[in-house]
């Protein structure tokens, strides 16, 4: 997660956050949660998504816990609502800025994916690139791209277990 000043790097194996500087200098080393597989701000606090709890940790920027909630795997923001990747129900949530639940949509497979059912698509990590929420799918291994609406545009294979999906401004 970029803050606009540093960089925050979560490990969910040993449950910290690296900060670093723009020399990408580690500046600190923070825990937001347990097993954070995921960071994002809302503007004034990161906050680190908890991959084994089901729960995210806003924090503030000296390491203290301000907060724990009962939020999902992953998040992001389009720039006015909260999309939020739901692990384990194969869904992802749409949350207005007031936490009012403006929809809860499917996660879709592919028309082959018949084979993995079991396994389920697992979404991961997502980012908005403006116009768009993309869903990196650990379980089948594709990344998927949904309008703001929840209406799925398409479904890409990229490989065994996607871990992480971003956005820089021009490509994902």
């Amino acid at each position: 997660m970029f803050d606009g000043e540093k960089v925050w790097v979560a490990s969910n194996t040993t449950h910290v956050a690296t900060v670093l500087n723009k020399d990408w200098q580690p500046v600190a080393i923070i825990a937001p949660g347990s097993a954070a597989i995921d960071m994002f701000s809302d503007g004034e606090y990161p906050c680190g998504a908890n991959v084994h709890a089901d729960t995210v940790t806003k924090i503030s920027v000296d390491g203290d816990v301000v907060g724990v909630y009962d939020v999902l795997i992953a998040f992001t923001s389009d720039g006015e609502n909260i999309w939020v990747a739901n692990w384990r129900e194969n869904t992802l949530s749409k949350v207005g800025p007031d936490g009012a639940d403006l929809g809860k949509f499917p996660v879709v497979m592919l028309a082959f994916d018949f084979i993995l059912d079991r396994l389920g698509e697992l979404p991961l990590t997502l980012t908005v690139d403006g116009e768009r929420v993309w869903i990196a799918k650990s379980g089948h291994g594709t990344v998927s791209r949904k309008q703001l609406d929840g209406v799925t545009i398409g479904t890409y294979p990229v490989g065994s277990g996607p871990a992480s999906v971003a956005y820089d401004g021009a490509s994902l």
